[in-house]
């Protein structure tokens, strides 16, 4: 057994190089692609893989990839990369707890979390591009694929908080409901969830990310055709 912090690190990344190998043409109701068709200019991502920034290019939209910096291993951002000027043909994709191509970005444990909480006492600048700050700031916040009642969700929250210097933009997230066993329990935890994320700013969308990505997508489609 190794004791060495980077070995798991190094074999994530080993584990996605495999499997990018393997990705195939994503489907009509793909998350990353509805995400990727829409009209956003800062992306921020708490997967490790790089499939929204591929998305985004199949969608020929030219997209920088940036790293939250929680500690000196962490590279800047490589030269010729702007963040501070997204646009909607050229979104900026910012890995919060790192990108598997460089396994010394990757957040994994619980110390390496409470390491993102300092570093948020921390100037900012030193940590998040500009762009991402005012994102931050001045966007409502979507989750897809992090609950924000676990650590990982909570601590993005905790980073949102730490640059908002005013009022919360509400936050919406996409929730499996509990359990259905039938009884009165499963919808009196699904309506303290909801009550209590609601004190938190956040409403919530019940169903999987499967589902909200086609209801997603059927929404945009019936607008734009009302719209001619």
């Amino acid at each position: 057994m190794t004791t060495d912090p980077y070995y798991p690190k190094d074999l994530i990344r080993q584990i996605y190089e495999a499997a990018s190998a393997q990705y195939g043409p994503p489907g009509d109701d793909d998350v990353q692609k509805v995400l990727a068709s829409l009209p956003i200019q800062v992306y921020l991502s708490t997967g490790f893989d790089d499939l929204l920034t591929l998305a985004l290019r199949n969608q020929r939209k030219d997209a920088a990839v940036a790293l939250a910096r929680w500690h000196e291993d962490i590279e800047e951002t490589p030269r010729g990369v702007s963040t501070d000027g997204p646009t909607q043909e050229r979104p900026l994709v910012l890995h919060f707890y790192g990108r598997a191509a460089m396994p010394e970005s990757l957040v994994l444990t619980e110390d390496e979390h409470l390491q993102v909480l300092q570093s948020l006492a921390a100037p900012l600048d030193e940590v998040f591009p500009p762009a991402v700050r005012r994102a931050f700031a001045s966007s409502a916040l979507l989750l897809l694929g992090v609950g924000p009642t676990t650590l990982s969700g909570r601590t993005l929250l905790a980073a949102r908080r730490a640059m908002t210097k005013r009022f919360l933009r509400s936050s919406f997230a996409v929730l499996l409901p509990p359990p259905d066993d039938g009884s009165a329990d499963t919808s009196r935890a699904q309506r303290y969830l909801d009550a209590y994320l609601s004190q938190q700013g956040i409403r919530v969308y019940w169903g999987s990310i499967n589902s909200f990505s086609s209801e997603l997508k059927y929404r945009r489609q019936s607008y734009a055709q009302h719209l001619k």
